[in-house]
């Protein structure tokens, strides 16, 4: 393509701010070419351009190191030091001379941001809004597996109390026994001999919170735990309250596949109840 300084979606990173300011530093092009045509072209014309340049840069890469940053851009560093680099070259932009002749500056300055596009935009800008897309498809396939698995815990536990960085605390359908809980490891390990040391110790915590949480809700006589840990590769502690005044109090937990299921509404509450005692 021919440089002009029109947009041109051969320009385009696919990052939607980084393309934005990109479109503004093509208008500096714009007004460099008006300014070189201006008759009565004077010292502070230019000043005031290479301030707008100036600013354009301050704004634009701390947003695309900030991009860099979030996607953990693996050529960060070569990245960084071209911004450097081209600072530098904008400051060596010779001023001498500016009063006798402003044509010449501006003509330099053009030829500065026609640089840049080239080999800067082109190159290294392009190359973020290719690792950048590859992120973004990659994070919303994640995501999207993430709502499936929730949706797949839900249906077969119950409606979210709280969640941790590590755990996940349900409240079940089921509640036979008032306050019925499973607190269910994020990651599916088969059992708790698979967590490291820190990660057994960040559930057992959390386990802990849950069953203070659910004592101090409903006051049961008894919490009854049960490890799960061959539920689809997903570790998993039952927590059961257990109430003198149930004739099964004294017994193993048993399921029931019969249980009244009540509107969702109901469990949400429930789960907000538990979530105030934490």
């Amino acid at each position: 393509m021919s440089l002009t300084f029109e947009w041109d979606e051969e320009m385009a990173t696919g990052i939607e701010k980084i393309d934005a300011q990109h479109k503004d530093f093509l208008e500096l092009g714009k007004k460099a070419e008006e300014l070189m045509k201006d008759k009565n072209l004077s010292e502070n014309d230019v000043t005031g351009l290479l301030d707008s340049i100036n600013g354009f840069f301050e704004l634009h890469f701390k947003e695309e190191e900030k991009v860099m940053d979030e996607i953990h851009y693996k050529r960060v560093t070569p990245h960084k030091e071209s911004h450097q680099q081209i600072l530098s070259k904008l400051k060596s932009i010779n001023l001498d001379g500016i009063k006798e002749d402003p044509l010449m500056v501006i003509i330099e300055i053009k030829t500065f941001i026609q640089d840049i596009i080239w080999d800067h935009l082109f190159e290294n800008d392009k190359d973020l809004g290719r690792e950048y897309r590859r992120y973004q498809k990659l994070f919303k396939h994640m995501e999207q597996s993430k709502q499936e698995e929730r949706a797949e815990n839900e249906k077969k536990f119950g409606v979210i109390i709280k969640e941790d960085n590590m755990t996940i605390a349900y409240l079940m359908w089921d509640q036979t026994y008032k306050g019925n809980a499973i607190l269910v490891n994020k990651e599916k390990r088969a059992s708790l001999l698979k967590l490291s040391a820190l990660e057994s110790s960040t559930f057992m915590r959390d386990l802990f919170e849950l069953m203070r949480a659910i004592q101090k809700t409903f006051g049961p006589d008894d919490i009854e735990l049960l490890t799960i840990s061959d539920v689809d590769k997903q570790f998993c502690i039952h927590v059961v309250p257990k109430y003198k005044d149930d004739p099964e109090y004294g017994n193993m937990y048993s399921s029931h596949p019969d249980f009244e299921r009540w509107p969702r509404e109901e469990y949400e509450k429930l789960a907000a109840e538990i979530l105030k005692n934490y």
